[in-house]
This record gives C-alpha cells, structure tokens and sequence, in this order.
C-alpha cells in the first residue's frame, strides 16, 4: 500500500525439530475478496525438501479492524478467531479489532523441520505475523454455533 514499507519475505526462522503442527497467531492490513492469497509458509526440512502453505484472506486470516458487532469466523477448519477487542480512535469512533490463530500440520511429522521460510503474496492485505510456535495436532477447535 501506498506509504507503508512491508518486508515481501522472511527466511530462515529456525525450528530445527519434529513437529506435528505449527500454530501462527496473525492477522491482515487491509482487505481483499476471500479466498486472496495473503502469504505462503514454507516448511524447510532437514533434508533439503520443503512443502508450502498458502495463507488466504477470509479462509485463514483477515482484517485486523473489523466492523463493529462483527463476529465473522474465517472458513477454514483449522483457523478460527482467537481475540477480539476494540479501541476508540481520535474522532471518538469505537473500533473493533480481531486476531486469527491458524494451525499448519506438518504433513511430515517424522521428518525434522530446520526452518520455516514466509513469501507476501503481493496482494492488497498485508500478512502480519505475531508469533508461529509448535505443538501436537488438534488443538484448534472452531466454537460451534449458537442454538
């Protein structure tokens, strides 16, 4: 976006171990039509392969300003909404904000990951990684609908 300077990838962050899934706490700067490709998380194997995870607006993150009384959930089934809070601009406006926890399994749990490589896809949103940590599969749960 016009006036902002964002890094188009980060490389190398290191994870040097077997790990069942990656969890990454994120959210976008700006919106774009669901289903954008926002970002791609490569897993670096020890072995020198790697496999790619596409990062998509409104499957897996979205917007860290979202419209007032929104309590939209992205679609994917291992992304889900995992705080919301709110803060008041300037011109007294109320704003809510939101950030999205994604789980990545590793579809090669036996094989040691060295590092995790992020590409921007270039589109309008922005990715805005907060922190990508580890952990055993199946810890994110959507919360299911009110009856």
């Amino acid at each position: 976006m016009a006036g902002y300077n964002y890094p188009e990838h980060e490389l190398g962050i290191p994870v040097k171990g077997k790990i069942a899934s990656l969890y990454v706490l994120h959210f976008t700067e700006w919106s774009d039509p669901r289903g954008t490709p926002v970002y791609d998380l490569v897993l670096r194997y020890q072995d020198g392969s790697s496999v790619t995870n596409e990062l998509k607006y409104g499957t897996d993150l979205m917007d860290f300003y979202a419209p007032n009384n929104d309590r939209t959930e992205p679609s994917g089934p291992n992304s889900v909404v995992a705080w919301r809070g709110h803060f008041v601009m300037g011109n007294g406006t109320d704003q809510a904000l939101r950030i999205f926890l994604t789980e990545l399994k590793n579809p090669r749990p036996s094989d040691a990951v060295a590092s995790v490589d992020l590409y921007s896809r270039k589109n309008q949103s922005a990715g805005c990684v907060l922190s990508i940590t580890t952990g055993e599969s199946g810890l994110v749960h959507k919360a299911k609908p009110a009856q």
